[in-house]
């Protein structure tokens, strides 16, 4: 598959640009949906927020996006996937959730993710298939089975 974008490992040298890209992509829906202050989001965000197996996503050059998913034994779960609103509607978030289907239908599992409740992107994951699978008060449990 021709990605439109690139990746590269993310450092903990990256942890700063992480923390920008997860504020704009989804600081209001995680504040609004969790009822904390923008300080306490991001004071939870370095207190917690683990590197281990976190890649960005480049275009042209520039960090537009971070991306994690992993093999499970009972699917392929998209861990966190962010994309910079500037760069959404461009190709870049329906080519991952493309490239995650294929990882679990290559290994005959289910994908799964969750998603804020006040979250448009739920709609993008419709559109590959993703059915809602439970809630949660904050989040959309959603799957595509192979």
């Amino acid at each position: 598959m021709d990605l439109p974008f690139e990746t590269r490992p993310a450092t903990p040298d990256d942890l700063d640009l992480i923390w920008g890209i997860q504020n704009k992509a989804i600081g209001p829906h995680a504040r609004r949906e969790l009822g904390v202050t923008a300080k306490e989001h991001q004071s939870h965000f370095y207190e917690h927020f683990n590197l281990d197996g976190y890649v960005l996503m480049l275009d042209n050059g520039v960090e537009v996006g971070m991306l994690k998913w992993v093999v499970r034994e009972s699917d392929v779960y998209l861990e966190n996937g962010v994309l910079l609103p500037d760069y959404q509607g461009r190709g870049i978030g329906s080519a991952v959730i493309r490239l995650l289907l294929e990882e679990a239908a290559s290994r005959g599992l289910p994908a799964r993710l969750q998603v804020f409740k006040s979250n448009p992107a739920h709609k993008l994951y419709e559109r590959f298939g993703f059915v809602v699978e439970s809630e949660t008060d904050h989040h959309l449990l959603m799957v595509a089975r192979p």
